[in-house]
Protein backbone atom coordinates (compact mmCIF):
# COMPACT_ATOMS: atom_id res chain seq x y z
CA UNK A 1 0.00 0.00 0.00
CA UNK A 2 1.17 3.82 -0.81
CA UNK A 3 1.31 6.21 1.43
CA UNK A 4 -0.80 8.78 1.58
CA UNK A 5 1.51 12.20 1.99
CA UNK A 6 4.72 10.39 1.29
CA UNK A 7 7.39 8.32 1.82
CA UNK A 8 10.36 7.70 4.12
CA UNK A 9 13.51 6.21 1.85
CA UNK A 10 16.77 5.74 3.72
CA UNK A 11 18.80 8.52 2.58
CA UNK A 12 22.02 7.24 2.90
CA UNK A 13 21.00 4.30 0.39
CA UNK A 14 21.14 6.26 -2.77
CA UNK A 15 19.43 3.44 -4.80
CA UNK A 16 16.39 4.01 -2.94
CA UNK A 17 15.90 7.51 -3.23
CA UNK A 18 16.30 6.63 -7.21
CA UNK A 19 13.92 4.25 -6.86
CA UNK A 20 11.63 5.93 -5.39
CA UNK A 21 12.35 9.38 -7.48
CA UNK A 22 11.71 7.01 -10.83
CA UNK A 23 8.45 5.54 -9.57
CA UNK A 24 6.90 9.06 -8.82
CA UNK A 25 8.72 10.20 -12.96
CA UNK A 26 6.96 6.78 -14.09
CA UNK A 27 3.61 7.17 -12.09
CA UNK A 28 2.47 10.92 -12.41
CA UNK A 29 -1.60 9.80 -11.25
CA UNK A 30 0.05 8.53 -8.06
CA UNK A 31 2.66 11.85 -7.47
CA UNK A 32 -0.53 13.95 -8.25
CA UNK A 33 -2.64 12.44 -5.38
CA UNK A 34 0.06 12.32 -3.10
CA UNK A 35 1.00 16.14 -4.11
CA UNK A 36 -2.82 16.82 -3.44
CA UNK A 37 -3.28 15.12 -0.04
CA UNK A 38 -0.06 16.75 1.31
CA UNK A 39 -1.09 19.92 0.14
CA UNK A 40 -4.34 18.95 2.25
CA UNK A 41 -3.25 18.06 5.25
CA UNK A 42 -0.93 20.87 5.11
CA UNK A 43 -3.82 23.66 4.91
CA UNK A 44 -5.51 21.87 7.27
CA UNK A 45 -2.97 21.71 10.01
CA UNK A 46 -1.20 25.03 9.09
CA UNK A 47 -4.22 27.58 8.29
CA UNK A 48 -3.66 30.81 9.77
CA UNK A 49 -6.84 30.35 11.37
CA UNK A 50 -5.75 27.49 12.82
CA UNK A 51 -2.03 28.51 14.42
CA UNK A 52 -3.51 31.48 15.53
CA UNK A 53 -5.91 29.85 17.73
CA UNK A 54 -3.38 27.31 18.77
CA UNK A 55 -1.20 30.54 19.92
CA UNK A 56 -4.49 32.00 21.44
CA UNK A 57 -4.91 29.06 23.95
CA UNK A 58 -1.44 29.11 24.36
CA UNK A 59 -1.13 32.32 25.64
CA UNK A 60 -4.30 31.79 27.62
CA UNK A 61 -2.73 29.04 29.38
CA UNK A 62 1.05 30.75 30.40
CA UNK A 63 -1.00 33.92 31.54
CA UNK A 64 -3.04 31.75 34.09
CA UNK A 65 0.27 30.40 35.59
Amino acid sequence: MMASMGELVNVDSPQEVADKVMFYYTHPKEAKRMRENAKEKVIEKYSVERVARQHKEMFRKLSQE
